[in-house]
């Protein structure tokens, strides 16, 4: 069974950052040694991960987290959810062979890491747009 935990932030608007730097903290004091996100969900204008066409806002990220590993689910300020987990003992990638980024005007590419090199901006020899077909494949 999933242990739940919810805790306040008075007087200071919560962003998705602070929120999850929060649950990964006490997740941590709540002796989960590698914490590690599963799914979250954003109560103003229900945005989770991971998303699913067709999946109810309200549930599918807890369903998810508890179906995938999820330990310990932390509320945040009535404004987000986490599910978590300890990732100590999986196998991790040493380095991602993707990244997510946007140009100057804000458009999303997927890149080829290393294709890309140290370089930040997007560049056509090692991204392609991330349009919402390719969003969906990664």
């Amino acid at each position: 069974m999933m242990r739940t935990i919810e805790v306040d932030v008075p007087m200071t608007p919560t962003t998705y950052e602070m929120a999850r730097h929060l649950a990964l903290a006490i997740a941590h004091d709540n002796l989960i040694e590698v914490p590690m996100v599963v799914s979250w969900h954003a109560h103003k204008g229900d945005a989770m991960s991971p998303g699913f066409e067709g999946g109810d806002p309200a549930t599918w990220w807890e369903k998810f987290g508890a179906g995938n590993h999820g330990e310990l689910e932390v509320s945040v300020a009535n404004a987000y959810d986490f599910v978590l987990t300890d990732s100590l003992g999986y196998q991790t990638l040493d380095e991602m062979p993707l990244r997510d980024l946007k140009d100057s005007a804000g458009n999303p590419y997927i890149c080829y890491a290393s294709l890309l090199g140290e370089s930040r901006v997007p560049n056509a020899s090692a991204c392609m747009p991330a349009d919402e077909w390719l969003c969906k494949q990664t």
